[in-house]
C-alpha cells in the first residue's frame, strides 16, 4: 500500500491532450518533395497550416504520425518521408518498402518545442518512377500539456 502511494506521489499524469487530423497530398516531383496539408479537424485549435506545407505548432510536447497511401507502377518503385521539424529531418523514416517488404511504413516522431516550430513531411529519396498519393493520406499530430 505504501509503494502505491510513493509511486502516485511521484506521477504526475498530463494536464490534457490534444488531438489533430490532417490529410496530406502532393505527387512527388523529386527526391526532395515536401507534402501538402489540410486540417480535417481537432479537438482545440493547436494546429494551424500556412503555405500549404507548413504545419505551425506552439510551445509544448508533440506526437506526430503520417499514413501514406500510394499508388505505384512496380515494386522497385520506392521512395522514403520524414518529418523536418524547422528544416531538421527527425524521427523515424516512412515510405514504401523498407521494413520487410510492407508497401508503407510510417513516418513517426515526438518532439518538444518551446516557443513555436513549423513541421513538414518531405520526401528525401526516391527510386524508379514516381509514387502517387491517394486520396486516403492522414496524419495525426498529438500535443501533450503538462
Amino acid at each position: 500500500m505504501a509503494l502505491i502511494g510513493i509511486w502516485c506521489d511521484m506521477y504526475k499524469a498530463p494536464r490534457k491532450i490534444k488531438a489533430a487530423f490532417l490529410s496530406w497530398s502532393g505527387t512527388p516531383t523529386g527526391a526532395t518533395h515536401t507534402y501538402d496539408f489540410s486540417v480535417d479537424s481537432q479537438t482545440e485549435s493547436f494546429v494551424t497550416v500556412s503555405s500549404s506545407t507548413d504545419i505551425t505548432l506552439g510551445s509544448g510536447a508533440y506526437y506526430a504520425i503520417a499514413y501514406p497511401d500510394y499508388t505505384r507502377g512496380a515494386t522497385t518503385t520506392n521512395n522514403e518521408v520524414y518529418w523536418f521539424l524547422d528544416g531538421v529531418q527527425i524521427g523515424k523514416r516512412g515510405g514504401s518498402d523498407h521494413y520487410d517488404g510492407e508497401s508503407c511504413d510510417n513516418p513517426e516522431t515526438s518532439f518538444v518545442i518551446t516557443g513555436s516550430g513549423t513541421l513538414t513531411l518531405r520526401q528525401t529519396a526516391w527510386s524508379g518512377s514516381a509514387i502517387t498519393l491517394t486520396s486516403h493520406c492522414k496524419a495525426l499530430i498529438m500535443k501533450v500539456e503538462e
